[in-house]
């Protein structure tokens, strides 16, 4: 992740991507993977706010066929905003921001991000207030195999970070 002589710090080969630039100025969390199916999670932060994570999750196990189907249906579409039925649809890949008593959205869409459809869900978590932008991709084309891209904050972190974690997110190559 990070250069021997203050380069600038990357991760390689990681699930979808190829290549992203972290902020300057960031470290490495404590990752995990194994488990249930090839689980992994790996997190990026700021030196002095740790609470403050640009996060990379894949739950190790495929979604339901109806809801991969739904995924991959959407992704399809020109980049909208989506409905509620849509968003209804894909609950499980959503991993519980489709539910208001945990996760109050402001904004549920897909978009192109440097050339791959993408879903971008921005929000909040009900319960710990904290803030997030999230990424979630198509791993293998079945809309099943979901991975996580993330930044997540406590509401009063968020707006402080939120622009180098953009940036970042915004930087990913993708294989």
């Amino acid at each position: 992740m990070k250069g021997p002589h203050g380069e600038v710090a990357t991760i390689e080969n990681h699930g979808q991507i190829a290549r992203i630039t972290l902020p300057a100025g960031w470290e490495e969390g404590p990752s995990t993977s194994g488990g249930v199916g090839v689980r992994s999670f790996r997190e990026v932060h700021p030196v002095h706010d740790p609470d403050a994570k640009l996060c990379f999750y894949y739950r190790g196990l495929p979604t339901g066929e109806a809801a991969g189907k739904c995924f991959r249906e959407i992704l399809e579409k020109p980049a909208h905003i989506l409905t509620k039925a849509e968003i209804a649809s894909i609950g499980e890949t959503m991993r519980g921001k489709d539910d208001s008593k945990v996760f109050s959205p402001i904004m549920i869409k897909t978009e192109d991000l440097n050339g791959k459809r993408i879903l971008a869900i921005n929000g909040r978590y009900s319960e710990r207030q904290d803030d997030v932008k999230s990424v979630l991709v198509d791993a293998d084309g079945s809309g099943r195999v979901v991975q996580e891209i993330y930044f997540q904050a406590p509401k009063e972190l968020y707006l402080r970070y939120m622009k180098a974690a953009r940036e970042a997110i915004e930087s990913i190559e993708w294989k």
